[in-house]
């Protein structure tokens, strides 16, 4: 039977928790991963590959391209109260269902209730915000 190290227990939630989510957040930035399957991994000698996929991510995607809206005179020049927060459209896909709805420089204050920070992020935990 093989040993396990020991090392500290965490709990969803609490202070540790936290702190080691927020350190692995900042190291790890903006992780992405490639997948060379079907022909062309083939060609590269992958073969044989089969990893079942969940394509349901459970995050939505929105089809467009959007620009921050930190700087006051630009949230000023499109419009916006002051109290106002959200994110301007730049491009909208055009197979995109939001392509029926939005249209460049319309701003997105928030969807589902939650707020969209000047910024592009939402709060994702109580304690870490993610990008829109």
């Amino acid at each position: 039977m093989r040993s396990h190290e020991s090392g500290e227990i965490l709990t969803f939630g609490d202070g540790n928790f936290i702190k080691y989510e927020e350190t692995g957040v900042k190291q790890v930035q903006n992780p992405a991963f490639l997948l060379v399957a079907g022909v062309l991994g083939e060609r590269l000698g992958y073969n044989g590959i089969n990893v079942p996929i969940d394509t349901n991510t459970r995050l939505p995607i929105l089809g467009v391209e959007w620009q921050k809206m930190e700087n006051p005179d630009l949230r000023k020049s499109t419009g916006m109260k002051d109290n106002q927060k959200g994110v301007r459209i730049r491009r909208i896909d055009l197979t995109a269902p939001e392509y029926k709805v939005l249209k460049p420089s319309d701003i997105i204050l928030s969807f589902d209730g939650v707020d969209i920070a000047n910024d592009g992020t939402v709060p994702f935990w109580p304690w870490r915000k993610d990008r829109f």
